[in-house]
């Protein structure tokens, strides 16, 4: 007879790390409204004293907080646990001997290779498809954790590789992205004019742009900038706002859980 407790107990758990996830998503929150508020506005116009030019920095005033991707990388962390916790809890479940070697949730680049993996299992994930039948169901129809098309993100394959980068390195998670709303256009006193249309936007990691134009140098109008801190991960939510991307991965472990439950607990 299987032990439902220790199903109950995974689950419980998952949803523990899953909170634990949040603060530090509170805390990511602050820092990167702190980011905005510092750089209202990131344009400043200096006269180089050599050349007589002006020179026009397009830039926040500071790096990124390191705090900030030590949170994001924790809060990835909490949420990837919830999902292992759900597999090893269906191990423990069959025989708590079962856990002693690394259990993961199961992941794979596509669904045929994820399909095959089942087929193909051993030790721990043999004993978890044999147990329990509607396992593979779970993963393939359910929980879907294989890579998708980008228009349509996997958020629980990209959660795995996201905790393996954070494992090895930083994220590199908070490139600067700065918009202008109406617009920005600069204009030197010789006629010379830089436009930079409200569509486009200008990615910075600390450093700014810099533009040479003859002083005085004029702005036109109130461009309106906003400043947002984007992940910059190669493939995984590239330029998305972190805090969004936070919250949707949030709701993505939540919606694992309870499919979790309803397999396995109903």
């Amino acid at each position: 007879m299987l032990n439902l407790a220790t199903i109950h107990e995974a689950a419980a758990h998952s949803k523990l790390k899953i909170e634990w996830a949040k603060n530090h998503i509170n805390g990511v929150k602050v820092l990167v409204h702190a980011v905005a508020e510092d750089n209202k506005n990131p344009i400043s116009i200096k006269t180089d004293p050599n050349s007589g030019r002006a020179v026009v920095y397009i830039g926040p005033k500071q790096s990124v907080p390191a705090s900030l991707p030590l949170h994001l990388g924790d809060a990835v962390h909490a949420l990837n646990s919830a999902v292992d916790f759900l597999w090893s809890g269906l191990a423990r479940t069959i025989r708590p001997a079962l856990t002693s070697r690394r259990i993961a949730f199961p992941r794979h680049e596509t669904r045929e290779q994820l399909e095959a993996s089942f087929n193909n299992a051993k030790g721990s994930d043999a004993a978890i498809h044999k147990a329990f039948p509607k396992a593979k169901g779970f993963i393939l129809d359910e929980v879907k954790s294989y890579k998708v098309p980008s228009g349509n993100p996997s958020y629980i394959w990209h959660l795995g590789k996201l905790d393996n980068i954070n494992k090895h390195r930083l994220l590199i998670a908070t490139p600067y992205i700065i918009r202008f709303e109406r617009g920005l256009v600069m204009e030197g006193a010789d006629g010379g004019r830089v436009i930079h249309r409200p569509e486009a936007s200008i990615q910075t990691q600390g450093h700014p742009m810099t533009i040479g134009l003859t002083p005085p140098v004029k702005i036109q109008n109130d461009p309106k900038p906003t400043v947002s801190v984007v992940f910059g991960e190669p493939e995984h939510f590239t330029r998305q706002p972190v805090v969004e991307t936070l919250v949707n991965l949030v709701a993505a472990t939540s919606e694992v859980v309870k499919a979790f439950e309803k397999s396995f607990l109903a």
